[in-house]
């Protein structure tokens, strides 16, 4: 993940998980997502990059909870 293009890193989470790219409101949810939890970990003291990761494994653990994941028809 790279705090000045994060989008290919959702378009790739998104490819993996649905094999699809996301729509307009998940590309937004997702950026705000991964843009929020970077900033906390980086509050909590974890290394700016390593918060980047961090922040995206979270991103990557809601999508595989999602029943678009779960419930392949």
């Amino acid at each position: 993940v790279t705090a000045s293009r994060p989008e290919s890193s959702i378009e790739a989470a998104f490819e993996l998980a649905f094999s699809r790219k996301p729509d307009a409101m998940e590309m937004l949810s997702a950026t705000r997502h991964l843009r929020e939890q970077t900033q906390a970990f980086a509050d909590a003291n974890v290394p700016r990059e390593q918060a980047a990761g961090k922040a995206l494994a979270s991103l990557c653990q809601i999508l595989l909870s999602t029943n678009e994941f779960l419930y392949r028809n």
